[in-house]
């Protein structure tokens, strides 16, 4: 939790920095992808939380990861401050946090859908026209597949979850027979 908070802190810092305007998060984007990469990395992810491995070296992993994407200096400078400040390991949640701003911003929502077994597209249209009706804004769907949920789907979008698996349900039936 913690943690979470501080990448909002700081997502909120690089908005003020950034704007939240789609072309200016566009001009960013290629660099905030690059970091992302490279925590992807086992290896340079162990490098960059590693507490007794000298600041210089971390420096120099982030600066190329950082010139191979051709950052612009607001995001070299963001990405060094938070590396100083030993918060190296929030860059990705703050860029994603980032990311989340914009899009509310202006208008346009990522909703991760998750299904028992693969949705038609027009299932898809449909859920996706659903909830651009009751949001009021541009909906983007990323579709999952969890057998686990045993039918039904659930939808998670910001931080909101809506739950209409049939696992789900066989939860609450489940609790509420419990005495």
């Amino acid at each position: 939790m913690k943690r979470e908070v501080v990448a909002k802190r700081y997502a909120k810092a690089l908005a003020r920095v950034l704007t939240l305007e789609v072309e200016a998060h566009k001009q960013h984007k290629p660099a905030m992808d690059a970091i992302r990469e490279l925590f992807a990395n086992q290896q340079a992810k162990r490098v960059l939380a590693n507490p007794v491995l000298p600041l210089s070296l971390k420096r120099r992993l982030l600066d190329y990861a950082l010139s191979v994407a051709k950052a612009s200096e607001r995001i070299k400078s963001f990405s060094y401050t938070m590396l100083d400040a030993g918060r190296a390991q929030g860059l990705v949640q703050a860029f994603d946090l980032y990311e989340e701003m914009v899009q509310e911003k202006n208008g346009f929502l990522e909703v991760k859908v998750t299904s028992a077994s693969p949705l038609s597209q027009e299932q898809l249209d449909r859920v996706k026209a659903w909830l651009e009706q009751e949001l009021s804004k541009t909906v983007t769907l990323e579709v999952f597949e969890d057998r686990g949920l045993l039918g039904g789907l659930a939808l998670e979008f910001g931080d909101k979850t809506i739950d209409l698996s049939v696992r789900k349900k066989l939860h609450l039936i489940s609790k509420n027979l419990a005495f």
